[in-house]
């Protein structure tokens, strides 16, 4: 950037563009109101609703937080044009006076008098030659002034650029993951939705140390793993949803987990104890099992029942011994050949940060995904002790989530009840939202993220720490 770009910076474009995206983000609230009314589905009940409910709700709340993106384009748009107005106030006429006295100006606004060649410039080049001269006074001060302009708009188009660029900043597309998509298994599920409770059934080991309203929610369970699949266009009969005995905890399983390439366990948070609960970790599950894929829906310890509790780490102390053993037998018995992964969500993965906190006794997990986490106990993703299949500790993958507008961002930032933000740069994750942490934005990326934050908080928007299981983007990550 030079002197001539500023005086010369069109800035009545630049305030166009801004009046443009301020008017783009009117026409995509109206399309979010819009949505919204959508989703009301008054007259449609059942899974499949519920399910479409809470697609367009995690879409329009997505939308909601580029909406907020383009507000904030274009303020910076508007405020980087008045300062470049104000700055051209101050160097044009200064580039006028220069030059009718015959001073040239260099790019970087150093004034030098008798640099034109004209004849002005000659009598200003002869009398700077004076000592005290004036116009060697004159050519100074301009210099300062220029060079102070150029300072200024230099660094402050630096940061608007930066915010911009992080206001704008796109996640790649997923790649989706292949499966083999049968035309009739939404039809089935809709012609006979019974069907896929019929063919439920509870092991033997479980029929008589469970209470019948146990046995009920567990079928209830397995029959939203098999609808989410349907749903999904995969054949439930591809992919087996069972209800199986796990080192003494009752779990639904979507996939076979003695042949699956990869077997996933989802640990929940705060109130996943409360009766029912795991229906919805069960419906995740058949959002993410797929051919060669297993899913454990795992509910192996008392969780807290509110935020209040999940501020405590007891909770957290008695469930790592349970998922600790959990990994070690799915270890041992899918052989070394099997991927384990490991989706924990909000206190979920404080539970995880414990059972990872064993030297002698390491977490066996290939992958771990940290999604919507208050801190894991440790300060940095290092300090987790994970065993991948290949027996070595700190080589498996750590990976970190946080919506937009998720309030689990509140009392955590970068150190929280439960340790340091998984998503800050010190905890070391290998990603932030399935990106690389460098391409989040750095310090700008985070205000960023933070002003959308607080956008979506004002308007009300606070299902951000439940959006993850309808968000397409992060469940093909852990696909």
């Amino acid at each position: 950037m030079n002197i001539h770009d500023i005086a010369e910076a069109p800035v009545e474009q630049a305030r166009r563009a801004a009046r443009s995206w301020a008017t783009g983000k009117a026409t995509l609230q109206t399309s979010i109101d819009a949505l919204r009314t959508l989703g009301d589905l008054p007259s449609w009940s059942g899974q499949a609703a519920n399910s479409m409910r809470h697609r367009i709700d995690s879409s329009a709340h997505r939308m909601h937080a580029t909406a907020v993106a383009a507000t904030g384009t274009s303020f910076l748009l508007e405020a980087q044009a008045g300062l470049v107005a104000s700055a051209q106030v101050a160097v044009r006429p200064t580039l006028a006076l220069a030059s009718a006295a015959g001073m040239a100006v260099t790019a970087d606004g150093t004034v030098v008098p008798g640099g034109d060649g004209g004849a002005m410039g000659v009598v200003s080049g002869v009398a700077a030659a004076v000592p005290g001269s004036p116009v060697s006074s004159l050519a100074a001060g301009a210099t300062v002034a220029l060079q102070a302009a150029i300072a200024l708009v230099r660094t402050t188009d630096a940061a608007a650029g930066a915010a911009i660029d992080g206001c704008c900043a796109v996640d790649a597309a997923p790649s989706p993951t292949p499966v083999t998509i049968s035309a009739g298994a939404a039809a089935a599920l809709v012609a006979d939705p019974d069907a896929l409770a019929a063919e439920v059934s509870i092991p033997d080991t479980l029929q008589y140390t469970l209470t019948e309203a146990q046995r009920g929610q567990l079928q209830d369970a397995a029959v939203e793993a098999r609808t989410s699949l349907a749903l999904r266009g995969i054949d439930p009969g591809l992919v087996e949803v069972t209800v199986q005995n796990l080192n003494g905890t009752a779990v639904v399983v979507a996939g076979e987990l003695a042949t699956a390439d990869r077997v996933t366990t989802l640990v929940s948070g705060v109130g996943s104890s409360d009766p029912g609960k795991i229906t919805g970790t069960s419906s995740t599950a058949g959002r993410i099992a797929g051919p060669g894929h297993a899913v454990i829906a795992w509910h192996g310890y008392q969780a807290p029942t509110d935020a209040v509790r999940g501020a405590l780490p007891h909770h957290a102390q008695f469930g790592a011994q349970g998922l600790r053993e959990l990994q070690g037998n799915l270890r041992a018995t899918t052989g070394g050949t099997t991927e384990l992964q490991i989706v924990a969500h909000s206190y979920g993965s404080t539970v995880l940060g414990q059972a990872a906190s064993d030297q002698s006794a390491p977490l066996e997990a290939d992958v771990v995904h940290l999604v919507g986490s208050p801190g894991v106990g440790h300060d940095r993703a290092d300090d987790l002790q994970l065993r991948s299949r290949d027996g070595q500790v700190g080589q498996s993958g750590v990976h970190a989530w946080l919506s937009p507008g998720d309030l689990i961002n509140v009392p955590d930032g970068v150190g929280g009840i439960h340790g340091a933000s998984p998503m800050s740069r010190e905890f070391g994750a290998d990603t932030h939202n399935g990106a690389a942490p460098e391409d989040r934005g750095g310090a700008v990326g985070k205000a960023v993220d933070g002003v959308t934050d607080l956008g979506l908080w004002a308007r009300g928007e606070t299902s951000g720490h439940s959006g993850y299981w309808s968000d397409e983007l992060f469940l093909e990550k852990v696909r």
